[in-house]
């Protein structure tokens, strides 16, 4: 991540999928917290972030690689429940507690820090 940032981009959208196992795992945790708080960007971390609203947001479309998604808000939860139906309100927002929850009680240290 730090040696070579022209590649980060494309190696965050390879944990896409997996990042709330990553941050189940005790060494991998750290990396992800690492890649998110020292090197990536805010479109980079509204990936990561997607993660954690469960399967339903992963379907909508990322931002492109030079795209803020900052800018317009569409990386945010706000955003993402903005434009989404209320039966897919409350599967988001349930996927993200109980993604919250796996995390807090496997992670109890990690998560209090926050």
């Amino acid at each position: 991540m730090k040696s070579c940032p022209s590649h980060r981009f494309s190696i965050i959208t390879e944990f896409r999928s997996h990042v709330v196992r990553l941050l189940l795992h005790r060494e991998a945790s750290q990396v992800i917290a690492d890649i998110y708080d020292l090197y990536a960007n805010a479109t980079e971390r509204a990936i990561l972030l997607r993660n954690l609203y469960g399967r339903e947001a992963a379907l909508l479309p990322l931002p492109a690689k030079g795209e803020d998604a900052t800018k317009d808000g569409r990386g945010s939860l706000p955003a993402i429940l903005q434009g989404a139906t209320e039966e897919q309100r409350r599967r988001l927002l349930a996927s993200l507690k109980e993604n919250l929850e796996l995390m807090s009680v496997f992670n109890p240290l990690r998560c209090s820090a926050y």
